[in-house]
């Protein structure tokens, strides 16, 4: 498929197509505004022609590539543009052409020029106005009526005849023509002397010559009839029918295949049109088919073949009613025979395309030929979907005349080699999401190819693997795969080499992982580093921190530097994953902001006092800072956050702190003071602090239990162990245990 479209005009493109066992190729590429006119063969070339509202373009090619002469430039006089007819009568080239006067519309005008194949025997014979063209060619003879009234011979310039309604020239090919004028037919020889009336007073027209037989027009009341060329003024009534459009001549069997529309009863569908087979005579002209309109295909072996009505079927004939019957459905037209083939072009109007069809006169030889499809992007007007087709010089060509798309000449040379690959991919996407993604992917047309081969290396499904054309779908699932896509182009001849396309399948982002070794704590006015897992479909990170303050985000890559102000307060990081294809879930990690210790710091209790030989407890109470114990250090070398003193005189600790964030700072004092002295007497019991002192005596309240060790008790004149009998208090212990009295003094 190949859309040539330029902003002025129609490329009328010649170009190739490849085919199953076929291959149509390019010729040539020419502009025209209105490229109607047919394909003809003149003189061992092909002629063409192409135009615009001002000039015609008249071409011969000898059908290969780059073959194209330009014969020559001929000018219009019109604004408009409407047809171009181009036609062989009798070895001249005829060159219709029809325009209109002014771009908006008008009547038609037309003209007529003649060629030889050169430049300087292409020449005007006559423009003829509004007046429709008046012309007929009879050997190397012109005719041509100048004015309506004149007929004049253009090769000398001669006046044959002075006469109205000159019209419809028939030729005998051997110089002279048969014409009606002045209600009289006439015949000329191409001379004054030789334009003489032929049969008088009978105004009929000139149809069609075979065989010595002249046939002429129809009579409403009466039919038509037929004259012998050697003999004037005589002719024979065929009545009852209208001699309308020949179809075939058959010389063997002197019949004429025509077409009539008169004096028979009209068809259910209105229309009076009747195919007709006649003899000259009224007992041999009969009636063979109600036909809505034929066009001739030819005859193939013994039958005569022709498309038949809107639908163009395929009828055949032997010239009876029984042999008349319908031989293939289709809209079939544009036929040329080439030996014992008969090519014809079988359309299609729901895309406006033409498939290549061939028969040998049997049905099982009438196919298509494979894969050979001529197709045409047009606008409104399709020219009545005008093909024409020429076998010349054992090579079949055709030429479409197309207004508004693609039109060209194409010859049919075989199956040489397989197409070339695509060139390039026009619409592609190289990364996919597999979330329910079908991207569209098209590859540069192929002008050889008639199909296209999709395949994918990864896991996706293809929406048309081997029939679609140059442009395909891909869908992409949750599970679909990277790989490589890759497109061949076809034809009957093989499978080009693929393009390929390297496809990355991309998913969702995964939701972050955070490793336990990653902090959760950070110190004011510093920065921490966060890592998360490994996640190939990550392209970026969004970062915000919430529920504190003072945080900013180095990037937006993981891992991540996140620097903290002096001012910072405790809060959350949130890490969201991005990617071409959307975001993953959100992670959350808190971070604790550690500050540095404090100058201030204190222990507790604040003071304390304490009498000889008595503990107190001194611990630090975390409010300045210091959260690790492990790096606080008393002055008494002792190291904790709990620490048990008994300063035997008054004494002042410290203690110095570091934290995480590596501060170093020292606390404020405590002081101890140490009473001197004992008191008189002091009852002991479990919970007294050993030692135990007193100035003169110490006895015992409540069950004094040591299961180890000794303890020092220390009274100035006794100790008093009441039993339990006799009193309230004793000492136990375990066996073994030594008691030994002294009597010391209170210091």
């Amino acid at each position: 498929m190949v859309n040539h479209i330029f902003k002025m005009g129609i490329a009328l493109a010649f170009w190739s197509i490849q085919i199953s066992q076929a291959q149509f190729n390019r010729i040539e590429d020419v502009n025209c505004v209105h490229c109607d006119a047919p394909l003809v063969q003149f003189n061992g070339s092909l002629y063409f022609v192409t135009n615009t509202t001002a000039t015609i373009k008249l071409f011969k090619s000898d059908g290969s590539f780059n073959g194209k002469i330009l014969v020559k430039e001929i000018p219009r006089y019109g604004a408009g543009v409407n047809g171009i007819t181009l036609k062989v009568i009798n070895n001249v080239l005829c060159i219709e052409d029809t325009y209109l006067l002014y771009a908006g519309g008008g009547s038609p005008h037309y003209a007529l020029w003649v060629s030889d194949g050169t430049t300087a025997g292409t020449v005007e014979v006559y423009d003829f106005g509004v007046n429709g063209p008046k012309y007929g060619v009879s050997g190397s003879n012109v005719y041509y009526v100048n004015g309506g009234v004149n007929l004049k011979l253009h090769n000398t310039n001669t006046q044959l005849l002075n006469a109205g309604g000159i019209s419809n020239f028939v030729s005998d090919g051997t110089g002279n023509v048969y014409f009606a004028a002045g209600g009289s037919v006439y015949k000329s020889n191409g001379t004054a002397a030789g334009t003489t009336v032929h049969i008088n007073s009978i105004n009929f027209l000139p149809l069609y010559l075979q065989a010595n037989k002249l046939y002429l027009g129809f009579d409403p009341s009466s039919g038509f009839y037929y004259t012998d060329v050697n003999t004037t003024n005589s002719y024979t009534n065929v009545a009852n029918t209208r001699l309308g459009e020949i179809l075939f001549k058959d010389n063997s069997n002197n019949y004429v295949y025509y077409l009539n529309g008169y004096n028979d009863p009209p068809t259910p569908s209105g229309d009076g049109i009747r195919l007709y087979r006649t003899d000259g005579t009224t007992a041999g002209t009969i009636k063979l088919q109600d036909v809505l309109g034929a066009s001739s295909i030819g005859k193939i072996g013994s039958k005569y073949f022709y498309t038949v009505g809107q639908g163009n079927d395929i009828y055949q004939t032997d010239g009876t009613v029984a042999g008349t019957t319908l031989f293939y459905s289709g809209n079939f037209r544009a036929a040329t025979q080439a030996g014992t083939t008969t090519y014809l072009w079988k359309y299609n109007a729901n895309n406006q395309s033409f498939n290549l069809w061939q028969t040998d006169g049997t049905t099982a030889g009438t196919q298509v030929v494979v894969g050979g499809n001529h197709r045409s992007f047009v606008g409104t007007d399709f020219l009545s979907n005008s093909i024409s087709t020429v076998w010349y010089n054992g090579t079949l060509y055709f030429y479409s005349g197309i207004s508004g798309g693609e039109s060209g000449l194409y010859k049919y040379v075989g199956c040489p080699a397989p197409p070339p690959a695509p060139a390039n991919f026009v619409v592609k996407s190289e990364t996919v999401c597999n979330n329910n993604q079908n991207p569209l992917y098209t590859v540069s047309s192929v002008l050889e190819a008639t199909s296209y081969t999709w395949s994918y290396s990864g896991s996706a499904t293809i929406h048309n693997p081997t029939t679609a054309g140059a442009s395909n779908n891909l869908y992409f699932t949750s599970t679909s795969t990277a790989g490589t896509l890759s497109v061949r182009a076809v034809n009957g001849c093989g499978t080009s080499t693929p393009l390929t396309l390297p496809i990355v399948v991309k998913s969702l982002p995964v939701q972050p992982y955070y490793a336990p070794s990653n902090p959760t704590q950070a110190c004011a006015g510093k920065s921490i580093v966060l890592t998360a897992n490994t996640d190939p479909n990550v392209d970026s990170y969004n970062y915000s921190y919430v529920s504190g303050t003072g945080a900013t985000f180095g990037s937006n890559t993981n891992p991540v530097t996140v620097s903290f102000a002096a001012n910072a307060t405790s809060g959350v990081v949130y890490a969201t994953p991005v990617n071409s294809c959307g975001t993953g879930l959100t992670k959350a990690r808190s971070i604790t902001i550690i500050g540095p210790p404090q100058p201030n710091m204190a222990s507790y209790p604040a003071s304390t006092t304490i009498n000889s030989g008595e503990y107190i407890s001194l611990y630090y109470n975390d409010n300045g800072g210091c959260l690790n114990y492990a790096g606080i250090t008393w002055s008494s070398g002792q190291t904790g956050s709990n620490i048990y003193v008994g300063p035997t005189t008054t004494t002042t600790y410290t203690f110095t702190c570091t934290n995480s964030c590596g501060n170093l700072v020292t606390s404020v004092p405590i002081t101890v003071t140490v009473i001197g002295g004992c008191p008189p007497t002091l009852i002991v019991n479990s919970s007294t602090t050993s030692p135990a002192k007193a100035g003169d005596h110490i006895t015992t309240s409540g069950t004094i239990n040591y299961t180890s060790g000794s303890r020092l008790y220390q009274a100035g004149k006794a100790i008093t162990i009441t039993p339990p009998t006799g009193g309230n208090g004793f000492w136990q212990t375990e066996k073994g245990t030594v008691f030994e009295a002294r009597i010391e003094g209170c210091q």
